[in-house]
């Protein structure tokens, strides 16, 4: 297992708006499987050249063809996931995502898709989305519809798979976290929110440690401390800690932890100075999109 220690920076602000848009692309692993092996699907997003931030979409598939397996997301252009892609009800998978600083572009990763074949014909998948335009308004676009299929036969194919690869020597690195305050989240509570990239196996989950006392990095991997897994964002429990420290952790076990740097008070009325303790506006940005879709799915779920 590999552990890295980072620091980063806890910005004070409040809600600004911005968010994303695109048309999507696939790209199976393989036209043709076996019964029982597995059927893999790369998407892909294609900005059109528009400045992108934010996707909130569903992936359906038949589940007399293919059985859900497994996820990879590392590589994603999408680092910080408000609803990690998994199952939410019959041949359905949902997703919500921020991309930091926004992507342009044709070929941005999203995630690869593994699914058991389990009855031969065409077995297919069908991605939509909702995707946010980084304009400053927060414009939706309602993207068309994405169709991908694999050919499923008897016996075994040659070269397809029959497991979800778990190679993964890289521990998660490009941790950003936020702290924010808004009386429009969380009843005004503190909150954080983190961001961060897995070039391998992805992110399969964020703990918080809050802690009195500074403590070391030596300290952090060899004693055993109270990490409580969090939600990303994650409302903040009063008191705060004087010290924070979140650790992400790939699917495999790497972990980073990141100290997250105290640089003042919390307070409601702080959030409409939003330019004052930063000052990278594609973080800015970032944030605001993840604000803006975190409230916007919890008030009505994508469908």
């Amino acid at each position: 297992m590999i552990a890295r220690m980072i620091v980063v920076t806890w910005f004070l602000w409040g809600i600004p708006f911005a968010v994303g848009a695109a048309t999507f692309v696939s790209e199976p692993l393989s036209d043709q499987v076996g019964v029982g092996q597995l059927a893999a699907f790369t998407l892909f997003l294609d900005t059109q050249g528009k400045a992108i931030n934010a996707l909130d979409g569903a992936v359906l598939y038949d589940e007399k063809k293919f059985e859900f397996k497994g996820v990879v997301d590392g590589g994603s252009i999408i680092s910080a996931w408000l609803r990690k892609l998994g199952t939410e009800g019959p041949g359905q998978l949902l997703f919500s995502g921020i991309i930091p600083d926004g992507y342009e572009g044709g070929r941005g990763k999203l995630f690869t898709l593994y699914f058991i074949a389990r009855d031969v014909g065409d077995g297919a998948i069908v991605m939509r989305s909702d995707a946010y335009l980084n304009d400053g308004d927060g414009t939706r676009i309602v993207t068309d519809s994405l169709s991908s299929s694999v050919t499923i036969v008897q016996g075994r194919v040659a070269g397809a798979l029959s497991e979800v690869p778990t190679a993964d020597i890289e521990a998660p690195h490009s941790i950003k976290a936020v702290v924010a305050q808004n009386k429009a989240m969380f009843g005004g509570r503190p909150f954080i929110i983190l961001d961060a990239k897995d070039s391998q196996s992805g992110i399969l989950r964020y703990e918080l440690l809050q802690s009195e006392t500074e403590l070391s990095f030596e300290a952090l991997e060899t004693r055993s401390f109270a990490w409580r897994t969090i939600s990303n964002p994650e409302a903040l429990s009063s008191p705060i800690g004087k010290y924070l420290y979140v650790r992400a952790i790939d699917k495999v076990g790497n972990a980073t932890v990141a100290v997250v740097s105290r640089e003042g008070q919390l307070s409601p009325e702080k959030s409409a100075e939003p330019f004052s303790a930063v000052g990278s506006f594609g973080i800015l940005m970032a944030v605001a999109a993840m604000l803006f879709l975190f409230y916007r799915l919890t008030k009505s779920p994508h469908v």
